[in-house]
């Protein structure tokens, strides 16, 4: 019975020492793939420490933690697992489909790149699903982008294996019980997937209609925005200027609510609330010609 791995963990620290401007500093890099967080995510990490030696001769902390420009420029061999940084076992990004089409629908070009190592050819052609997350992740495996993501990470297992003289199976790892980021796409989204694909969902023609269908949309919700809030102001001045009229003053203490609602003796600034009786009367005296439809009164 083949034994699977629980809670592997793979650490190399590396040390460069280096002179600048009559200055010694040394660089300590940790490069690690492991469990750290215990969220049975197993996950790519490189992170360093740079210190300088000060006059009494000991070493001075100045930066630390992901100071991959740092260690860019002085260990440039290293460039692999900086790309790789919180990236899983398999090599795919951190949350690769959410945070994927995050960026590709908000952040710019060189930005997504970036984020999920790709090529310029395959941005273009990720750009098909900038509305559609789903087609986006059919596309992230139909393209081959999460097949080499596995090779790239393979790459550097290969490099740490190297570093720490001890081999790394990969296949060991229980893929059942851990969280990827990424996981293939279920029967019934694959199956909805070609279903498009025969309608011709995803051609330009009919992209666009659908573009245009939901700018006529938005269109039509501002445009009921717009006269619902004419409607609000409407009636609140109909029910501000019955009321000024009716009882011939200013500060009578009152709040006109959207829902058509006006609620005397409500209002916390110091106005004069009336009384019941003068509530009474004014319900009595109500021209409804002159107010709201369906408005309604109340008294606190």
């Amino acid at each position: 019975m083949e034994t699977k791995l629980t809670k592997p963990c793979y650490k190399q620290v590396l040390t460069k020492l280096f002179d600048e401007n009559g200055t010694k500093y040394k660089l300590i890099v940790r490069i690690g793939l492991n469990d750290e967080c215990n969220n049975k995510i197993y996950t790519w990490s490189i992170t360093g420490d740079l210190y300088h030696q000060a006059r009494n001769n000991k070493w001075v902390c100045d930066n630390s933690g992901c100071i991959h420009d740092i260690i860019l420029k002085h260990l440039p061999k290293l460039e692999m697992f900086v790309k790789l940084h919180l990236s899983d076992i398999y090599g795919a990004p951190l949350y690769a489909v959410a945070n994927g089409f995050y960026y590709l629908r908000n952040c710019d070009k060189s930005a997504t790149i970036k984020y999920l190592r790709l090529e310029e050819n395959e941005y273009e052609k990720l750009l098909i699903a900038i509305d559609d997350k789903l087609y986006f992740h059919f596309l992230l495996y139909h393209l081959g982008i999460v097949s080499r993501w596995n090779e790239e990470s393979d790459l550097a297992i290969k490099r740490l294996e190297h570093y720490i003289n001890l081999p790394i199976n990969k296949n060991v790892y229980d893929y059942e019980s851990m969280r990827p980021h990424i996981r293939p796409l279920s029967k019934n989204d694959i199956k909805t997937i070609n279903e498009r694909l025969d309608q011709d969902y995803y051609s330009d023609k009919n992209i666009q209609l659908r573009k245009d269908k939901q700018l006529e949309k938005y269109r039509q919700e501002l445009k009921d925005q717009y006269y619902d809030c004419i409607k609000n102001i409407e009636n609140a001045y109909k029910i501000n200027l019955y009321i000024l009229n009716y009882f011939g003053r200013p500060d009578i203490n009152y709040s006109y609510l959207t829902t058509n609602k006006c609620v005397f003796n409500d209002n916390i600034i110091s106005k004069r609330k009336i009384t019941q009786e003068e509530y009474v009367n004014f319900i009595n005296d109500l021209d409804y010609s002159k107010l709201p439809e369906n408005i309604e009164f109340d008294i606190k």
